[in-house]
């Protein structure tokens, strides 16, 4: 088992940790090493590097000396490929892809491999915690110095952010709305056939409401109220229909009217 230092806050060394022979006991292979740092470097790049052609680099379009006579080759401008200064013949495209893939297997005994390495150069040490009173660059550093720590990686599982929040960033919260959009690419033909379905299904929807209230009975409109001598009046609208034709009837707390419409 390998044995890592474990540090106090005054960063001297209590004891010794126990660590695993299969992270921390590794052998050092510099080859694999060098293969992740370099993609790990490569992969950090942009490929927004360009380089000028003949047209986009500064020059003169004076010929720079006559064309025979002198015993040099013939030119015509300075931005030449063939002069220093000049332009490249196939310059590099800002679009360029520099992105190399590692194997998980091959990462992992790579930093494997480098983590056993600081371990045996006594450059990896163990902490049981490390904690600031308030979440400021100064503090840490104090932090680091009283531990005589200079230049320092710190490794943790887990960050405990302490939640400090003014008056401005809350008010800003609240004005802020989170949306979610999704971008989709858009199709003229396709959106102009989702809107034919959505009207074709909103007239069809109208016309069915139509037929079905054309074979419906025949509901009159009614207004009951109560007046302030406590009287319950009933109006109800009954066009075409004369007044010895309406029947009144209660029964069982349940008022019936019953006519024959004219005509």
């Amino acid at each position: 088992m390998a044995q890592l230092e474990l540090l106090n806050e005054q960063g001297q060394a209590t004891s010794k940790v126990e660590a695993s022979d299969v992270v921390f006991g590794r052998e050092y292979n510099e080859a694999l090493v060098h293969q992740v740092v370099v993609a790990y470097q490569a992969n950090a790049r942009q490929g927004t590097r360009a380089q000028k052609d003949r047209e986009q680099v500064k020059h003169s379009t004076k010929k720079p000396f006559k064309q025979k006579g002198t015993g040099r080759a013939r030119a015509g401008m300075t931005s030449s490929p063939l002069w220093r200064g000049g332009g490249r013949i196939f310059p590099n495209s800002p679009e360029e892809n520099f992105t190399q893939k590692i194997n998980k297997k091959m990462y992992r005994a790579g930093m494997a491999s480098i983590f056993s390495q600081l371990a045996r150069e006594g450059r990896l040490a163990v902490v049981d915690s490390l904690k600031v009173d308030s979440p400021k660059t100064k503090v840490l550093a104090d932090k680091f110095k009283a531990m005589n720590l200079k230049s320092v990686l710190v490794i943790a599982d887990e960050v405990d952010e302490p939640r400090v929040q003014t008056t401005a960033s809350r008010d800003r919260k609240r004005r802020v709305r989170r949306t979610s959009m999704a971008i989709t690419r858009f199709d003229p033909f396709r959106e102009f056939m989702t809107v034919q379905e959505r009207m074709n299904r909103l007239f069809g929807q109208a016309y069915l409401r139509d037929e079905e209230l054309s074979r419906a009975a025949w509901v009159p409109p009614v207004d009951i109220y109560e007046t302030e001598q406590h009287d319950l009046v009933i109006k109800a609208e009954l066009p075409d229909m004369a007044r010895e034709d309406i029947e009144v009837t209660v029964e069982h707390n349940t008022l019936t009217l019953k006519g024959t419409k004219l005509g």
